[in-house]
């Protein structure tokens, strides 16, 4: 699957340095979240979401050649919106495992 066959199914690359990387030079392209996510983490959040997750493996950021995968999405508005909708997610998620375990 090309990232072109992507653009026709109206899906959108989320790219893991987008949530992973140290530095926004590295790719981070939202506040640094203050704990480590993985990647099943991520991808569970996104199922939640209902946003139907793809993982392409074998696709490497430019940024960042250390990830070689890519997760496809549903497109619901625009990149930037679904970016802060998961990070929303993430960070509600883990406040909320946070609070049980207090």
């Amino acid at each position: 699957m090309s990232l072109r066959d992507l653009k026709e199914e109206n899906r959108i690359v989320i790219w893991p340095s987008y949530f992973f990387s140290p530095t926004r030079s590295k790719g981070r392209r939202l506040a640094k979240i203050p704990y480590k996510i993985k990647t099943e983490e991520l991808v569970s959040t996104l199922k939640q979401l209902g946003l139907d997750p793809v993982i392409i493996e074998n696709k490497k950021y430019p940024r960042d050649r250390k990830i070689n995968f890519l997760i496809a999405v549903k497109k619901i508005k625009s990149k930037n919106y679904t970016l802060k909708i998961i990070y929303d997610a993430l960070t509600r998620t883990r406040q909320a495992s946070s609070n049980k375990e207090n």
